[in-house]
């Protein structure tokens, strides 16, 4: 079950995944680059990120983009990486791509979210839950390499919150015999026009 939240804090999917977080209550955090830096100014104080200080790296970083990219892989238990497509265009030249390859290196779990094929929130909710991820790290592209990224990966991360909330409550069911209907404000169901989950959980909105 997913615990925290963790990002980088700059534009398009790591914003979305922080605001995601802070609306479904989940906890937040993570490593951002030094002086809170983002391409579109400082980063808010709303998000709790940390900025490194030297010793926080295992070895010397010149780039500050970089250095908390790898150290939010480090300190999370995987990465939920989300793309316009795959491949990736060759307009994403940030640090997407050191995230991919340092995942790789270090032989974290990580998961890729192609947002130009159909959205299939069971298989991120089967690999949270293979994995045993409790800090999950959402990376991905930033806005201005990807215009529209932050709101399909925020539409993306309402709808595998919910069904990983189902399967949560699912569980509880089968371990304790819980009454599943204390989780939610409403029953779970599909809009069969566009196939999207619809039941959102008592606890915010996004």
């Amino acid at each position: 079950m997913i615990k925290k939240i963790v990002s980088g804090g700059q534009t398009g999917v790591d914003r979305a995944g922080l605001d995601a977080a802070i609306g479904w209550g989940i906890d937040h955090g993570g490593w951002c680059p030094r002086g809170r830096q983002a391409e579109d100014g400082d980063i808010h104080v709303r998000y709790n990120l940390q900025c490194p200080v030297d010793g926080d790296s295992e070895e010397k970083e010149e780039n500050i983009y970089n250095e908390r990219t790898k150290l939010n892989i480090r300190d999370s238990d995987g990465t939920l990486i989300f793309v316009p497509k795959i491949p990736l265009p060759l307009s994403i030249t940030d640090g997407t791509n050191l995230t991919i390859k340092e995942v790789r290196a270090k032989n974290k779990p990580y998961l890729m979210v192609d947002l130009s094929e159909s959205f299939n929130p069971d298989i991120v909710a089967e690999w949270v839950k293979k994995n045993k991820i409790k800090t999950l790290n959402i990376a991905g592209p930033r806005e201005s390499q990807s215009p529209g990224i932050y709101e399909s990966t925020l539409r993306a991360l309402k709808i595998f919150f919910v069904v990983l909330n189902i399967k949560n409550a699912q569980g509880e069911l089968e371990s304790n015999n819980a009454n599943q209907s204390s989780f939610f404000s409403v029953n779970p169901k599909k809009n069969d026009l566009n196939n999207e989950y619809v039941m959102e959980p008592r606890m915010a909105k996004l």
